[in-house]
């Protein structure tokens, strides 16, 4: 596919929260966590379907080293991400966001 990937305003937020944690834990965690991060987001954006449907047109691919999912939807030939939430606290958190 390799279209457009956009994060909407609240999966920033979510992003923003998780790298503030982990540089408070240790600023190596937080550079790993953008790094992981960032090339999930270049396979969502290149190969969107291969992640599994958790709803209706909602899919989430999982981080490899953390405990979070990005929730997306494939519209037209963008990717809209409407989470990266830890899967710990409130996996279903995302359903409010759809």
């Amino acid at each position: 596919m390799n279209g457009r990937l956009t994060l909407r305003p609240e999966a920033e937020d979510d992003v923003e929260a998780a790298v503030a944690w982990y540089s408070s834990e240790r600023a190596a965690l937080a550079l790993a966590f953008i790094d992981n991060l960032d090339r999930l987001l270049g396979r969502i954006r290149e190969t969107p379907l291969q992640f599994p449907e958790v709803a209706v047109n909602v899919r989430r691919a999982l981080m490899a080293r953390f405990p979070y999912g990005v929730f997306f939807r494939v519209v037209a030939d963008q990717v809209v991400v409407f989470g990266v939430l830890h899967l710990h606290r409130n996996p279903h958190a995302w359903r409010s966001r759809t």
